[in-house]
């Protein structure tokens, strides 16, 4: 997406691919925040009595699968995670699978399973507690998200405001807006 001179892509790739504007080009590419992904539910899922004291817990369960990201084979998924998290032998396979990340959530809010949350996707819902986060071991996604624009226009200081209340709003810190600041 192009605007005014500079460009947004709702997720960059690393050093090498080819979202990665080279630098001759007079491109500035600013990272913006990682993703990490990790369990979530309802918090009515809690509220039935399920306890989930280690990732094992999770045994039995109904997992949420996001499919969407065909083109992208290194997307984690919860093989991955319960690799990280330490746990073997655990049925991934089976359970719903959804071609849309906000579909997975919303199931997920719906009390049908449990999802791999994005720190970014789902920051929404957690701050709202429409999710819960059921633990603190996280799988890193390889790609981030980035900000892409004219060295040019990097330089200016409403695009530096935009960057720092971006920045902001996806590490969670609500009380910076474009507005308020001038």
């Amino acid at each position: 997406m192009r605007r005014r001179g500079w460009w947004t892509f709702p997720r960059g790739r690393g050093p090498g691919d080819p979202l990665r504007p080279p630098k001759e080009r007079g491109l500035h590419l600013e990272l913006l925040t990682d993703e990490e992904l990790f369990p979530v539910c309802s918090p009515r899922l809690l509220e039935r009595g399920h306890r989930f004291a280690h990732p094992s817990d999770l045994a039995g369960q109904t997992l949420l699968h996001f499919e969407g990201r065909a083109d992208d084979r290194d997307f984690p998924g919860w093989n991955q995670w319960l690799s990280v998290a330490g746990v073997a032998g655990l049925e991934v396979v089976n359970g719903p699978r959804f071609s849309m990340s906000s579909m997975v959530l919303q199931a997920a809010m719906d009390g049908q399973g449990i999802a791999l949350g994005s720190s970014v996707l789902a920051a929404d819902d957690l701050r709202a507690g429409r999710l819960v986060r059921l633990f603190e071991t996280s799988v890193r996604a390889k790609h981030n998200y980035y900000l892409i624009c004219t060295r040019n226009t990097f330089n200016r200081p409403d695009i530096q405001r935009f960057v720092r209340w971006i920045k902001a709003e996806m590490g969670g810190d609500r009380d910076e807006s474009p507005d308020r600041r001038g």
